[in-house]
């Protein structure tokens, strides 16, 4: 490195896992996770989680969110924009 060098680092993606969680917030989006994997990384499913109530909300190409309930739990996290945001059910 020289003078007026810089170094970039991009930010890792991310998925955020919320609500009935032991311990909600964002996690590194690794590849092939899947959600139950982003689950067990925030804990798991607290006493008053469903697993069968799962929700998955991911960005549609037309930018609008869209959710997914059936089967959400064995769901892959195919890209890095799904669940980016946290936005209220």
């Amino acid at each position: 490195m020289g003078a007026g060098d810089s170094v970039f680092v991009p930010k890792a993606p991310v998925v955020y896992v919320y609500g009935e969680v032991a311990r909600g917030g964002s996690y590194r989006l690794k590849p092939g996770m899947t959600v139950m994997q982003a689950i067990s990384l925030a804990g798991g499913i607290s006493p008053r989680g469903s697993e069968s109530r799962t929700k998955l909300r991911r960005r549609g190409a037309d930018g609008a969110w869209k959710e997914t309930t059936r089967q959400a739990a064995r769901s892959r996290i195919r890209r890095r924009r799904d669940l980016r945001a946290r936005k209220p059910v």
